[in-house]
């Protein structure tokens, strides 16, 4: 296998200009992190915030309304999982938590995933032009990757300062310089993600450091991060306890360190990942098999060394989620670059090549059936009045300049780049709209709030699930009159009670009163049927309709 090819700077250009077409002359990284801010800008300008975002939402409207601390608060009690040091950023975009939307909401995080696509750019370029297009085009084609990306993503600043570190490291060597640059870095990892970012931030950075022998940066790196970590734990201990003594210290133990850890999968992201984050997980694989006699010669070393360090010390706590590795998929991408920048006649290559010809040759078609196949999903699932049609609109636009405006491609990495800019047009502005559609609460909640005159209460939803999609369209002065029936006792020194307040369904229904509002997942409306007529109570179903993607139920209760 030879080495990557060189492309020239005019033929760069030449081909830069044949998919953009600027006025003026734009370096990839620029156009890499333009493109990014663009497409997850329109993707989530006018989408309604479900999922985890929802109780981001809820945090940032809360910070309007109490003073800040080293935590997010939930109806002014810590949610010790986050510091708020993520928050402030999106307090910020949202003007103080006075207009949060899924745009202002996430903005943060979308210029630091957009920062992320360009520094990839920018490192692989260095090397030799080409790899840095080839890594960010395979960026883009990672479906999950732009997921965390287009979402409040807490995991997103973590890999963006992963990615900036490994931008350093790769220059000439400066031990002082790069040392301090490493402690900033994992004083801001702390801030945002908790002693999580220091270990990920540190972990990559000294496997980067070790495989490349450089022992006198690896000595002064490993003791600034020694002190910062020392420092950072002090320092918060502190903090935690001057804002709420050993109790949210305890709180604070469990839900980071103890809840985490325990029996677990530990192959996970090397079995679920591989698949979650194809085809940057594949097509790096390919590349370490196929370019294995280069690893030494090359960069791919170092990416392979920051990107194991980081997985594997995240196979150990038993709490995964997919987004923790955000931090590995820069230099997985990096490692898939070099592979594809890679030109010669082995069969390997030669396969390569005809793959990338088949698919743009089938790609318009391919995406025609798409858009099309991604309204039909729409219209069955859901009514087509809550259906993203303007996203839609503005998708088929895209796609049609990208159709119209690009030739046929002469060379793999021209393919690569053509296949991702249709993909991630599709993603962000498509499908993304669509699954927040599907998975939107507005509409129900805004038919059920004005049948509302008191209280209303959820059975057996949450806290902190599904409810907080109701909760976030009740303004936050009315969210004291949301309760919670459960059906196991709760401790009432916990933070979920302190948040949220909740009685024993079996206590509390016979207290219902006439006119009452409960809202039930549809599977749990028997149980509570049940339950009403073991205290004489009876009541009638005023509304259906989803909070998320579940089917819930609005029942009244009747006077007696």
């Amino acid at each position: 296998m030879k080495e990557p090819q060189i492309v020239t700077p005019d033929a760069l250009s030449g081909e830069t200009n044949q998919l953009f077409r600027p006025k003026f002359r734009l370096s990839p990284p620029l156009i890499c992190f333009l493109t990014a801010f663009v497409l997850f800008s329109i993707g989530t300008i006018g989408t309604e915030i479900t999922a985890i975002d929802v109780r981001f939402a809820i945090m940032a409207q809360d910070m309007a309304r109490h003073s800040l601390g080293i935590f997010m608060t939930v109806n002014g009690v810590e949610y010790t999982d986050y510091p708020s040091g993520w928050m402030l950023f999106s307090y910020l975009s949202t003007l103080g938590g006075r207009f949060v939307n899924l745009w202002t909401l996430t903005l943060p995080s979308l210029l630091a995933g957009s920062y992320l696509i360009a520094t990839t750019c920018a490192i692989g370029e260095r090397y030799k032009r080409g790899i840095g297009i080839c890594a960010a085009s395979i960026l883009f084609l990672t479906m999950e990757f732009l997921n965390i990306i287009m979402s409040f993503g807490i995991d997103v600043p973590i890999a963006a300062l992963g990615v900036a570190l490994l931008a350093r490291l790769e220059r000439k060597p400066n031990a002082t310089l790069n040392a301090l640059l490493f402690a900033v870095a994992l004083i801001a990892g702390f801030a945002i993600r908790g002693p999580l970012g220091v270990i990920l931030i540190g972990a990559a950075t000294a496997a980067y450091l070790a495989v490349y022998r450089r022992w006198k940066e690896f000595i002064l790196c490993g003791a600034a991060g020694a002190v910062v970590a020392v420092g950072c734990a002090a320092i918060g201990y502190k903090l935690i306890l001057l804002q709420g003594g050993e109790d949210l210290w305890n709180t604070f133990r469990e839900w980071q360190i103890t809840s985490r850890m325990g029996d677990s999968e530990y192959l996970y992201y090397f079995s679920s990942g591989i698949v979650s984050f194809a085809p940057a997980t594949i097509m790096s694989i390919l590349c370490l098999i196929f370019c294995r006699r280069n690893i030494l010669s090359s960069p791919l070393l170092g990416y392979l060394a920051f990107m194991l360090a980081s997985l594997i010390l995240l196979s150990i706590p038993g709490c995964k989620h997919l987004r923790y590795a955000a931090i590995a998929l820069a230099p997985c991408a990096l490692i898939a670059g070099y592979w594809v920048a890679c030109e010669g006649e082995s069969l390997e290559t030669r396969i390569l090549q005809q793959f990338f010809s088949v698919l743009e040759l089938i790609l318009l078609p391919v995406a025609a059936l798409g858009f099309l196949a991604i309204i039909t999903v729409g219209l069955i699932l859901t009514q087509a009045r809550l259906l993203p049609w303007g996203h839609w609109v503005v998708a088929a636009l895209f796609l049609l300049a990208l159709f119209t405006g690009i030739k046929r491609c002469t060379t793999t990495q021209m393919r690569l780049t053509k296949i991702a800019a249709v993909t991630a047009v599709m993603v962000t502005v498509a499908v993304y709209p669509l699954l927040a559609a599907l998975g939107g609460s507005y509409d129900f909640v805004t038919k059920v709030e004005p049948l509302r005159r008191g209280n209303l209460s959820f059975f057996l939803v949450g806290p902190d699930h599904d409810d907080l999609k109701y909760v976030l369209y009740v303004s936050p002065e009315k969210r004291s009159e949301l309760h919670y029936l459960y059906k196991k006792e709760r401790d009432p020194r916990s933070p979920y009670a302190r948040m949220y307040s909740g009685k024993l369904a079996t206590e509390q229904i016979p207290l219902l009163p006439a006119g009452e509002i409960v809202i039930a997942r549809s599977d749990k409306l028997e149980s509570f049927r049940k339950l009403c007529m073991e205290s004489s109570q009876t009541f009638h179903e005023i509304q259906r309709g989803k909070l998320g993607r579940k089917e819930y139920v609005a029942v009244e209760i009747n006077p007696r």
